[in-house]
């Protein structure tokens, strides 16, 4: 269930044990955290298991070559307010052998 604070903080907690998701006026948006100091933050403690991230971006895009999740770091480039893709960090499957997943 969301819950609107008096000071305009929302925030949902599913477990009883804390905010999972935190919406401050300003616009910054927190999982796992009551104070998110940017747009998107995501806090979460160390993951020993590498199959199991702080966060994950995934496709669902068939199971073929070159598919996978992928972040891109965009920016406004020219006065008309155009946008264009400066940089992306993307994770591909290199090939199509089933069960290869590295």
């Amino acid at each position: 269930m969301g819950i609107m604070e008096a000071d305009g903080r929302f925030f949902v907690d599913m477990a009883s044990n804390g905010e999972d998701f935190t919406v401050l006026q300003n616009g910054n948006v927190g999982i796992g955290t009551t104070a998110p100091s940017s747009k998107f933050t995501v806090e979460d403690g160390q993951r020993a298991n590498v199959d199991f991230q702080n966060l994950s971006v995934q496709t669902s895009d068939a199971f073929t070559v070159d598919k996978g999740g992928s972040i891109g770091l965009v920016g406004k480039y020219n006065s008309a307010g155009g946008f264009a893709n400066f940089a992306s960090i993307a994770g591909r499957k290199e090939n199509s052998t089933g069960g290869n997943a590295r």
